[in-house]
């Protein structure tokens, strides 16, 4: 896929971010030719493996669990996986996937604060 993204990302004006749902620490090693220049990844990513792999080549997204913490959790659990997700290296917090419907509004708001915290720190 590298010369498809490379492709991708040539086409582009603007920065270009890959997601791709599940575990993809296989395919990490192959990212930073990609010229893509932010990897979003899921929650089952070793985050420091990530960020091992990746440098300052390609920014690392991630990687707050949508399910668990986001949907079914409460403010203090998306705290704890956002202040986690940061310190194990994201350069951009947000969530692993999608904010699934329903998620209350409580729980996005704290993803965001602690966001706000950290850039202010």
């Amino acid at each position: 896929m590298v010369p498809v993204y490379k492709y991708i990302a040539s086409k582009v004006a603007s920065p270009c971010t890959l997601h791709i749902c599940g575990n993809t620490m296989a395919y990490l090693p192959y990212l930073p030719d990609s010229n893509i220049d932010l990897i979003s990844v899921d929650a089952q990513v070793d985050l420091g493996f990530a960020k091992s792999i990746l440098g300052k080549k390609v920014a690392l997204g991630g990687s707050i669990p949508t399910i668990s913490a986001l949907l079914f959790g409460t403010p203090k659990q998306v705290t704890d996986a956002a202040i986690h997700s940061i310190k194990s290296g994201v350069d951009v917090l947000m969530p692993a996937c999608g904010i699934p419907p329903r998620t209350s509004l409580e729980n996005v708001r704290a993803m965001v604060d602690v966001a706000k915290c950290m850039v202010y720190q």
